[in-house]
């Protein structure tokens, strides 16, 4: 089953730390990604907030407003869905990022003013049990719920719920590995996760099959 979350990368692509620029102490690039794992994983955004110079209000909404509606695209493709419906697939998704497992450890500081940071990961093989979750769920339905299944939006959305909850409780996770990304700082000095670095902790945090053929797309 490919992916279902993808606003992760999107939301944070263009975000850059707007604090301490003006500060001669060094940039802490190890908090900041930290903060960014927090708020986008595990839904923790004070320290974030603090990077952003936003309020925690402001820094919630701005990351629940783009996973809203990037979850509205991805309901788009089965169909009209009910307001509940959604805001219950949503939570559904969130139950997944959740199992992000990390822990942010160095930064070292380059020549050039970016940071490297290294990220000890435990990948989590949520999205890869996701297939057999739906065939296990649909061998336990009757003929009937699975034709009304595929009439209804708001019924298949609930079946993909269903999934989700079964590979989230079945969820195991693989060794720890070591993932570097970048930290680099703009023409204003404000410092950001380098493009493509969230895709990269993005498919060690929650690899899948396919995660190769994503890549070139």
């Amino acid at each position: 089953m490919r992916k279902i979350s993808r606003w992760l990368a999107v939301t944070l692509a263009a975000l850059m730390c707007l604090g301490l620029t003006g500060c001669k102490k060094d940039f802490d690039a190890a908090g900041y990604t930290k903060a960014v794992l927090d708020a986008n994983y595990q839904e923790e955004y004070a320290d974030y907030a603090k990077f952003r110079d936003l309020s925690e209000e402001k820094a919630k909404k701005e990351i629940e407003d783009n996973r809203n509606r990037l979850a509205q695209n991805e309901l788009g493709a089965v169909g009209e869905v009910s307001p509940e419906t959604q805001d219950a697939y949503i939570e559904s998704l969130k139950t997944i990022e959740k199992l992000a497992k990390y822990e942010v450890k160095k930064a070292k500081k380059q020549e050039d003013g970016s940071y490297i940071v290294e990220i000890g990961i435990k990948s989590s093989d949520v999205y890869l049990t996701l297939g057999q979750s739906s065939v296990e769920i649909q061998a336990a339905m009757q003929e009937e719920e699975k034709n009304a299944m595929l009439q209804d939006a708001d019924a298949f959305a609930r079946f993909m719920m269903q999934c989700i909850e079964k590979s989230v409780a079945d969820n195991t996770y693989g060794e720890e590995t070591s993932v570097e990304v970048k930290i680099t700082q703009d023409d204003e000095g404000a410092y950001g996760l380098e493009s493509g670095a969230m895709n990269v902790l993005d498919n060690a945090l929650f690899p899948q099959e396919n995660a190769a053929e994503e890549a070139e797309e």
